[in-house]
C-alpha cells in the first residue's frame, strides 16, 4: 500500500510540474440501483465506467441525461474478458459496455445508464444505473 500511495503522490506531482502532462484515467462502476453515492474526476481527466452484460442476447447499455458540456462522452465499446484457455469467446458469454467520459468543466451530472435492446422502443429498459459525477478542481479525495 505504502508504494501505491508513493507512485501515485510522485505521479501527482509530475502533473503538477508539467501542465502539458496527462491525466490519469480513473475507472468506477455506476452503483447499484437505489444507492447514492458521488464519483469525483478532476477536470481534463477520464472517467471510464465499465458494466457488465450477456453477448448475443441483444441488450446493450447506454449512457444518457447528462450534460456533455461537464461530462463529454468519448467513446464506448464492448469488451470480451480475457480467456486463458485461449479459446474463443462464449456465445451469450459475459462481456462489459466500456464507457469513457472526458471532464470538461467544473460541476456535478448525473449519467443514466440504460439496459435495453435498441428495437424495444416502447419497453422499459431492463436495468437503469444512475451515476453522480463531480467535476472538480485538483486532488481527488
Amino acid at each position: 500500500m505504502r508504494c501505491s500511495a508513493s507512485v501515485c503522490l510522485l505521479l501527482a506531482l509530475a502533473a503538477c510540474t508539467n501542465p502539458g502532462a496527462a491525466r490519469v484515467t480513473q475507472v468506477a462502476e455506476p452503483p447499484a440501483a437505489g444507492a447514492a453515492s458521488i464519483t469525483r474526476v478532476i477536470r481534463g481527466s477520464h472517467l471510464e465506467v465499465e458494466l457488465p452484460f450477456s453477448a448475443g442476447t441483444g441488450y446493450a447499455w447506454t449512457a444518457g441525461a447528462f450534460n456533455p458540456a461537464i461530462l463529454a462522452l468519448e467513446s464506448q465499446k464492448s469488451i470480451e474478458p480475457a480467456r486463458s484457455d485461449g479459446d474463443a469467446p462464449r456465445v451469450g458469454g459475459p462481456m462489459s459496455e466500456r464507457f469513457r467520459f472526458k471532464a470538461r468543466e467544473l460541476g456535478t451530472v448525473e449519467i443514466v445508464f440504460e439496459l435495453r435492446r435498441s428495437w424495444e422502443k416502447d419497453v422499459p429498459a431492463v436495468d437503469t444505473r444512475r451515476m453522480r459525477v463531480e467535476v472538480i478542481e485538483g486532488f481527488v479525495r
